[in-house]
């Protein structure tokens, strides 16, 4: 057995994320949403986690109605994805 340390709060809430956004129910959302949750995740603030968790957690169309019209709090996130999205 192992003594790792527990995880930080925040280490709990990017597996949450990681895992919602690679299991949003369609194909297409899993690959999209997933595959910029891969590619981004590690660049964001504490704070960003805390609002890209509620993001996430959305449905899809509230998802994607935050990326299409975003407002705040999800602004920059929304940003984000629109940049990454559109380098594919």
């Amino acid at each position: 057995m192992t003594n790792l340390p527990p995880l930080t709060e925040i280490e709990v809430l990017k597996k949450a994320i990681r895992y919602r956004a690679e299991h949003r129910g369609t194909k297409e959302a899993d690959w999209l949403i997933g595959g910029f949750i891969r590619t981004h995740l590690a660049d964001f603030s504490e704070e960003e986690i805390y609002r890209l968790k509620s993001l996430i957690d959305l449905d899809d169309e509230g998802f994607f109605k935050q990326i299409a019209a975003p407002q705040e709090p999800y602004l920059n996130l929304s940003q984000a994805f629109q940049k990454y999205k559109s380098n594919l």
